[in-house]
């Protein structure tokens, strides 16, 4: 039993650590006037956690009807469905040179809202599946939302101090986020 759980604190503490590397490079490479443009297009975290919220889970749900997906496999499906996109897609977005200061915008109000999107996302689609004993890491949420925040504060804050030294440790942090996420992964 100790094994497990330290293994599960290593797992927890690796991937908090690359949210915050990658977050970090993702903050290296945002500019002042990026955010202000993507602060004046409050319709993309809408659609997006509109998207995130109810159309992918209500898809998903759909799905695992219509395929007779078993109960367990379908709340994995659902959980991952309503889950708050986070720092995968800023690291696409910095990697093949997306919107990134848009993308961390959405990521940061898709995190904020699944307080309520995600317990809405197991009332319409999970509850029909679970029973009493079901309970939501909250804690985990909110420590890699905490993790997101400080890297992109911190990256955006180094970029905003020395330009120079911003798009310099944006190469490496994504490039060590990367081996990170890939180790966590395998």
């Amino acid at each position: 039993i100790l094994g497990g759980a330290i293994e599960r604190a290593c797992q927890q503490a690796l991937i908090l650590v690359c949210n915050f590397i990658i977050s970090y490079a993702c903050g290296c490479a945002t500019s002042k006037e990026a955010y202000v443009a993507a602060f004046k297009r409050p319709s993309a975290p809408v659609i997006c956690t509109l998207a995130q919220f109810l159309a992918r889970p209500a898809i998903a749900y759909a799905l695992c009807e219509a395929l007779n997906v078993g109960n367990l496999p379908s709340i994995g499906i659902l959980l991952c469905c309503c889950a708050p996109g986070g720092n995968g897609s800023n690291l696409m977005e910095l990697l093949f040179g997306g919107d990134i200061e848009l993308g961390i915008f959405c990521t940061v109000v898709s995190s904020l809202v699944s307080s309520g999107g995600i317990p809405l996302g197991i009332v319409l689609f999970i509850n029909p599946w679970t029973d009493d004993s079901f309970e939501l890491p909250w804690g985990e949420l909110y420590y890699t939302l905490g993790a997101v925040l400080l890297g992109v504060v911190g990256g955006s804050y180094t970029r905003y101090k020395n330009d120079a030294l911003g798009i310099k440790l944006e190469s490496i942090t994504a490039t060590i986020g990367v081996i990170i996420l890939l180790g966590t992964v395998a």
